[in-house]
């Protein structure tokens, strides 16, 4: 049952503080947490960097702007960057569902087994 909940700043889908932060949470809200924590694990740094304060990162989200990634790491993590965009889609109806997120990870890991054995 979704309840009420602010949430961490940084990882909070945009529809939340735009709301007043009234909106009830949903499966589409930890689709986008889990989609800025893919960015923490790539980058090893919170979003948007340590020193953004709240306001900064709430405006930031609020634009449909997402943590910037450097090239080397897009280039070596391709599959988990454009895995944290489809998650951090503006449009909450745009954002997988677990289950496909699920899939695609378990095709991914399929492929790397295949390929390195």
């Amino acid at each position: 049952t979704p309840i009420n909940s602010n949430g961490t700043c940084g990882f909070m889908p945009p529809e939340v503080p735009l709301s007043g932060f009234c909106e009830k949470t949903s499966t589409s809200h930890d689709i986008f947490s889990f989609g800025m924590l893919l960015v923490e694990l790539i980058t090893l740094s919170e979003p948007f960097g340590p020193s953004s304060t709240t306001s900064t990162k709430h405006l930031a989200i609020q634009k449909g702007n997402l943590p910037d990634i450097q090239n080397n790491l897009y280039n070596r993590y391709e599959f988990a960057v454009q895995l944290h965009k489809e998650c951090c889609s503006y449009n909450p109806k745009n954002r997988p569902s677990i289950d496909v997120i699920l899939q695609k990870i378990c095709a991914r890991l399929k492929d790397y087994d295949e390929k390195n054995n």
